[in-house]
């Protein structure tokens, strides 16, 4: 853990010796030197650290061309483009998702967060930076849905076509990033008791109809149960659900009352707010089906921009003491995870690894 820690110190000082520039060179280069330091350490990693990193480096050895798998069509294709194309090692699969995952991060930040050092304590606190650690197919995958919102505001006339695309090629890494076509269908809501009360009550409805749900899903893709049924993606995982149900019906709340602080009571909340909910709601139902934890990501990452955003809507000194609040909790909880549960994510100890891997 020391490492992190040292990193940690690292970016902070890096904080610090920015601010003596513009708020836009600062911001830039703040991003530039922290996200290279994350690159570094990811792409420099062993692969004992991270729960499926040992996994994946034993997969791209022995993937083949004309076997089928279940490893989805763009991630296969990369690492055999990357072995028997350009008979790299699987170091180089390492050092291209640790550079990739946090060039997605550093310009996804630039283009929306108010406040680039926040929403970078942000990414390393709630563990998303230790998520891509692990779940290397889907955090390339979470990462290119990254680039096309970081890119949405920038292409007016086919925004929509261009995250759209985004999001296919996304997929084609791991199938899970479809869920991120939802952002479409997301819906603006007045933050009304009446109208908080009938989302709950929905909601529960559809959690006790979970296991239902599952057999029915089942029986219409049988293909869905060969992968499934009985494994551990659809078994309960109520610790670590229930912690980040709770630390994301937090967040929920903090950005509900700044909004409604903010804004006249007749106005809409914004989607980023309604994604967070999506997050609760999908972390929730992980507590019986704990693979929908997989899912969560792809709505929770707006919290890293929406945070410091709202924040930044707050006059006067409260906006320094809620941001230190803010990070100073998110930093217990880092702690409390690191010590109490390093195998959530498994990189903890870090360790470096060998060019030969």
């Amino acid at each position: 853990m020391t490492i992190y820690l040292v990193s940690f110190v690292v970016i902070i000082l890096n904080a610090l010796f920015c601010s003596r520039f513009s708020r836009k060179q600062s911001g830039d280069f703040f991003l530039l030197i922290s996200f290279l330091v994350l690159a570094i350490l990811s792409s420099a990693r062993s692969v004992t650290v991270g729960v499926d990193t040992s996994t994946y480096s034993r997969l791209f050895y022995s993937l083949s061309a004309d076997v089928y798998s279940r490893i989805d069509i763009g991630f296969k294709t990369l690492c055999l483009f990357i072995r028997d194309k350009l008979h790299f090692r699987f170091r180089s699969l390492l050092i291209i998702s640790g550079v990739f995952n946090a060039f997605a991060a550093n310009r996804y930040i630039k283009n929306y967060s108010a406040s680039p050092v926040f929403s970078t304590l942000l990414y390393l606190f709630l563990n998303y930076y230790f998520q891509s650690l692990n779940l290397l197919r889907q955090s390339m995958a979470l990462s290119i849905c990254l680039i096309g919102f970081a890119e949405y505001k920038k292409h007016n006339k086919n925004k929509v076509a261009y995250l759209i695309t985004s999001i296919v090629i996304a997929a084609l890494f791991h199938y899970s990033a479809l869920i991120t076509l939802g952002w479409f269908l997301i819906p603006r809501f007045k933050a009304e008791r009446r109208t908080l009360f009938a989302i709950a009550t929905l909601g529960s409805i559809v959690y006790f109809l979970l296991p239902i749900l599952l057999s029915i899903a089942y029986r219409i893709v049988p293909a869905f149960a060969g992968m499934y049924r009985g494994s551990s993606f659809v078994s309960s995982n109520y610790f670590g659900s229930i912690i980040e149900s709770l630390r994301l019906f937090a967040v929920f709340i903090l950005l509900l009352e700044c909004e409604k602080r903010g804004m006249r009571k007749d106005v809409e909340c914004s989607k980023e707010v309604t994604a967070i909910l999506i997050a609760l709601i999908l972390e929730l139902y992980s507590t019986r089906i704990n693979i929908l934890a997989r899912l969560v990501p792809y709505y929770s990452i707006f919290e890293i921009i929406a945070v410091p955003n709202a924040l930044n809507r707050v006059k006067g000194r409260n906006r320094l003491y809620l941001t230190i609040m803010v990070v100073f909790i998110s930093f217990c909880y880092f702690s409390i995870v690191a010590i109490f549960r390093p195998g959530w994510h498994g990189a903890i100890p870090y360790a470096f690894g060998s060019i030969v891997d």
